[in-house]
């Protein structure tokens, strides 16, 4: 009987018990297999967030430069605007669009930057508008003519929904400046729960 028992002790795992550990180890494979799939889409889906953050933040960034720029006429009494405006900052609600001039050269001919955001609302896509001309140009001028307008980011990848820009007069002393507010919502065009949602405030900088 003793030598039985040591047999059966030495037999190693039983049918049963070899079922019961395979069934345990498959559960724990999956399960591991869950959270590193799990782990690898939230890490996929936060390099998307941070790429479309870097695109329109640099995008803004870029703008609120330029918007400091706007009317500089390198020491001219009256400040840079587009042909026909009465303000420095062009800004159009239909569609919504952001626009100023600003001097690059003041040898002669001078050149003037005319620059225009505008919204396609049909492509969803921000357009900007670049004309460098010795003279003053009308908006319409700078978003027909003299060149062509392209669009911000790729459509395929990025889509904008929201460009919005408003504008607030500031008075002193018989002068007018601007108080601007640009607001840009933009998503993935395949992902489009991947979004981001930012605005700038910036103060014009040269006096009218």
């Amino acid at each position: 009987m003793v030598t039985r028992s040591a047999v059966r002790k030495c037999s190693g795992f039983s049918i049963v018990e070899f079922m019961v550990a395979a069934l345990l180890g498959g559960i724990a494979l999956t399960t591991i297999g869950s959270v590193l799939l799990s782990t690898q889409k939230s890490a996929s889906e936060k390099s998307k967030q941070i790429m479309l953050l870097q695109n329109v933040s640099s995008t803004l960034h870029q703008l609120k430069e330029d918007i400091l720029r706007a009317g500089f006429d390198d020491g001219f009494d009256t400040s840079a605007r587009f042909l026909g405006e009465s303000k420095v900052t062009y800004v159009h609600s239909k569609p919504n669009a952001l626009g100023y001039v600003y001097k690059v050269r003041s040898s002669t001919p001078p050149e003037y930057r005319h620059v225009l955001y505008w919204l396609n609302s049909k492509t969803s896509s921000l357009m900007f508008c670049e004309k460098s001309r010795p003279t003053l140009i009308s908006v319409y001028s700078a978003a027909t003519q003299f060149g062509n307008c392209y669009s911000v980011f790729d459509p395929n990848q990025i889509s904008v929904n929201q460009f919005s820009v408003t504008s607030h007069q500031i008075d002193s002393n018989d002068v007018e400046s601007a108080f601007v507010i640009v607001r840009m919502a933009a998503h993935l065009t395949k992902e489009p729960e991947i979004n981001q949602y930012l605005e700038i405030k910036v103060t014009q900088r040269n006096w009218q």
